[in-house]
């Protein structure tokens, strides 16, 4: 085989538009004359010899592929060790891979950097491109995460149905979403406001530590003042225990244990959503309406509203990807610039080590004073990444206020 060859892999959760940036990249791969291979299951794959041949796909196969939510390679969540990058190292040393694409989060990142150096300590001359991926928008530098605005969209125009079902039959709604380390998920339900009684009332995140006794007491005074109320919660949200922060799924004993890449796994259990509901229930026992929803795995391949702006980000970062490791500046991994003031610019090249050794939070500036809810600045940010939300109308708030202005 004379072209040089290229291998793609996915890692971590899937997403609703990340099939949209391994196809773009592939593309462009086998444009600028470079042979992509798949790795199914990512390390895993690799590690196995497991690929397939991206190179002569039908473009009716592309285009529905990268359509579809979820990973059309498969994935793993796993970080190799230090022998494991030696043995994938070998192995492309072996294929002659000079072109290694990882698709994923900042645990994909932090695998992609191992390599690297794996590579670089035996002497072999391999790029390494980390391509960012998550609805958690949690990666550091990049300013945002292609499948962020998909979920976030989802989660939004979720509350919007949630708002509409709790004004015709009023009680307590509490949603439980995905944001382990960072809150932007559960910010992104914000989205769904359009005025000031509408839902959500309240935003608990994990930026901030948890007060259940303050939970109970802002339940009550929604419901005092609406007759309903409904609340979002991040997974991630705490409390101290000796010094250390520790999750409520943690102390429910509700983790599903490690996640694959050495963290909690806080996902998969609707414990959190119970308990909350739980505690509402024993102390309002005036309030007899509360129910709990855990949207979890749901947020991740959601097929039915996909963000427009998300969509094509996560094509751009599948591009430039190949763009930066054609271009000779070495590995790296890509970092999309805001969407305002980009100035023809799209994307850079930053270093793998900056990306891979932590998560980013919601910048303080997000968050209301109260710290239950975020602000304009927020939204801002957010809105032309989720997109457009629906206006809905309903009789009851016109009825309420005619009333009271008898």
């Amino acid at each position: 085989m004379t072209q040089k060859l290229a291998v793609f892999a996915q890692s971590g959760g899937p997403s609703p538009v990340v099939n949209r940036t391994l196809c773009s990249a592939f593309r462009k791969a086998s444009y600028l004359g470079l042979y992509p291979i798949g790795a199914v299951h990512g390390i895993d794959g690799i590690m196995n010899r497991k690929f397939y041949d991206l190179k002569n796909q039908p473009d009716w196969i592309v285009q529905k592929i990268a359509s579809t939510p979820g990973m059309a390679l498969g994935s793993k969540r796993k970080e190799p060790t230090n022998e494991e990058c030696g043995k994938i190292v070998e192995i492309f040393r072996e294929m002659d891979v000079r072109y290694f694409f990882f698709i994923g989060g900042d645990n994909t990142a932090r695998s992609t950097h191992l390599i690297n150096q794996q590579a670089t300590a035996s002497g072999y001359e391999m790029t390494c491109i980390h391509i960012p991926k998550t609805i958690d928008n949690d990666i550091l530098v990049t300013d945002h995460t292609p499948g962020f605005g998909s979920a976030g969209r989802f989660i939004a125009l979720s509350l919007k149905g949630i708002e509409m079902d709790n004004r015709a039959l009023p009680g307590v709604h509490i949603v439980v979403t995905m944001g382990k380390d960072a809150g932007y998920l559960a910010a992104a339900s914000s989205l769904a406001k359009s005025g000031e009684n509408d839902a959500p009332h309240k935003i608990y995140l994990p930026e901030i530590e948890f007060s259940r006794d303050r939970f109970v007491q802002e339940v009550e005074a929604i419901y005092a003042k609406l007759g309903r109320a409904v609340v979002v919660v991040s997974e991630g949200i705490w409390q101290m225990v000796g010094g250390k922060k520790v999750t409520l799924v943690e102390m429910l004993n509700a983790s599903h244990g490690e996640d694959g890449f050495g963290g909690i796994s806080l996902s998969g259990t609707g414990a959190l959503g119970d308990y909350l509901a739980g505690m509402v229930k024993s102390i309002l026992k005036k309030i007899s309406r509360v129910r709990a929803e855990t949207f979890g795995y749901t947020q991740r391949s959601f097929p039915g509203c996909i963000s427009e702006v998300d969509s094509s980000e996560a094509a751009l970062a599948g591009e430039h990807a190949v763009k930066y490791a054609l271009s000779g500046v070495g590995s790296g991994s890509v970092a999309l610039l805001p969407l305002s003031g980009r100035n023809g610019e799209v994307a850079f090249l930053t270093s793998l080590g900056s990306v891979g050794n932590g998560k980013k939070s919601m910048p303080p500036s997000y968050l209301t004073e109260e710290g239950c809810g975020v602000n304009g600045e927020f939204k801002a940010y957010a809105s032309p990444l989720v997109g457009e939300m629906p206006n809905f109308a309903s009789l009851l708030p016109i009825y309420y206020e005619l009333k009271k202005g008898k």
